[in-house]
């Protein structure tokens, strides 16, 4: 902080800053001597930088090479054209032959977690316009760390699985166990 206060003090002839005691880094409470005799304080609020975003996906720049997965590893140059863009819209652009592996498995994995809900659901599709069907979907709860059916007649969360009853519900949580948390994932 005392970094800060000598920056200012080139600032401003006649400046003293005082560190806030409560130590905000968004407020600078300013002395300034505006007048012989007389003191003014004046408090200014820094806005905060911006943090940068990253991108959910990662896109290739123009001629640089990268990798997509099609029946084993492929890599291609960037070049806008309409396979890119749609391999890049589909989530099929990767920096790395290990990433564009990992997405497939994951694919792989997300499919099959999904069959086997749909085959525990006996193809279930909810009527959301029936207040008295039952219908049991998925949640995880990040503060106990596990999957639940939660009970739902108008509202749909997502698009997990959908099951016509809590024992269907249940029993995919017991038979899929930590493989629902592809669910979860983020990387499409």
């Amino acid at each position: 902080m005392t970094d800060k206060i000598a920056e200012l003090q080139k600032q401003f002839d006649n400046t003293v800053v005082i560190p806030s005691y409560w130590e905000n880094p968004t407020i600078e409470i300013v002395l300034q001597k505006r007048h012989r005799d007389m003191d003014e304080f004046v408090v200014r609020v820094k806005q905060p930088e911006k943090p940068t975003l990253k991108p959910r996906r990662w896109k290739p720049e123009k001629d640089n090479w990268y990798w997509l997965y099609s029946w084993g590893e492929l890599n291609t140059v960037w070049v806008n054209d309409k396979e890119d863009q749609y391999r890049y819209l589909t989530g099929n652009c990767h920096p790395t032959r290990e990433a564009a592996e990992a997405w497939h498995a994951n694919i792989v994995k997300l499919n099959r977690v999904l069959d086997r809900c749909w085959e525990i659901s006996e193809g279930f599709e909810p009527d959301w316009e029936d207040g008295d069907q039952d219908k049991r979907g998925l949640f995880y709860d990040h503060q106990n760390k596990r999957w639940e059916a939660a009970y739902g007649w108008y509202i749909q969360n997502n698009n997990w699985p959908i099951f016509r009853t809590l024992e269907q519900a249940d029993q995919s949580i017991k038979e899929l166990g930590s493989d629902l948390d592809i669910l979860l994932w983020r990387g499409m």
